[in-house]
């Protein structure tokens, strides 16, 4: 009886373990789950509810010049990686959330920011033929020139199902990646406009210390 008993909480906790390839957000997890979540921070909350604390800038992404998202960009102190947080203006509800290696800054050995992969292995640092042999082509491209800093950079982004990766184009390497809702960025722009899917412009109106355009891709520090 006794070794019967000891089986079935075994079991029990077992089966209340975490999937580490679930959506289960957990403190100090640097797992990014598609369409879910980017280590302990999911998709799907209002900005106010992540406590990410001082923002760098905030910024609004336009089609036609009209508004339909909000965007934020944090960077976590003291070590913690630099973020971009994009909500949707139909329901206030954070819909992308990318970690990005501003290209204008060298980051030490360790950095937050090289730390999070998709369970396939998807992260800042590998190039970009990797990530069409790990994940196939994607559903959606982009093209565009961002500045980091002083640095002009031609930027491509292949947009996946729950997933977005930039990469610079100069040499391949991914320089951003982050989970999105299924319908991303084209969805929000959707519920908002109810417009087709289009190139997305530059926002027209942005407050803080960085500038960043197409996407919240570009910065131009003060």
């Amino acid at each position: 009886m006794r070794v019967t008993a000891f089986l079935v909480i075994g079991l029990l906790t077992v089966a209340l373990l975490p999937n580490p390839t679930s959506g289960f957000a957990q403190e100090n997890d640097y797992l990014i789950v598609p369409g879910q979540r980017v280590g302990r921070w999911e998709v799907g909350r209002p900005i106010d509810a992540y406590g990410f604390g001082q923002q760098v800038s905030r910024w609004e992404g336009t089609t036609g010049g009209r508004p339909y998202y909000d965007g934020y960009s944090f960077g976590l102190p003291p070590t913690g990686p630099f973020l971009q947080v994009y909500a949707c203006r139909s329901d206030n509800l954070v819909f992308g959330i990318l970690l990005v290696r501003r290209l204008d800054r060298n980051l030490p050995p360790g950095a937050e920011e090289l730390k999070y992969k998709t369970a396939q292995g998807i992260a800042i640092g590998i190039d970009e033929a990797e990530v069409v042999r790990l994940m196939g082509r994607p559903e959606r491209t982009i093209e565009r020139t961002e500045r980091h800093g002083a640095l002009e950079i031609g930027v491509g982004v292949y947009e996946y199902p729950g997933i977005d990766v930039r990469f610079n184009r100069a040499d391949r390497t991914v320089f951003a990646v982050g989970a999105t809702t299924h319908g991303g960025f084209v969805g929000c722009r959707q519920a908002v406009l109810g417009t087709p899917p289009v190139a997305q412009p530059a926002p027209t109106r942005v407050e803080g210390q960085a500038l960043l355009q197409a996407v919240g891709g570009l910065f131009n520090e003060a």
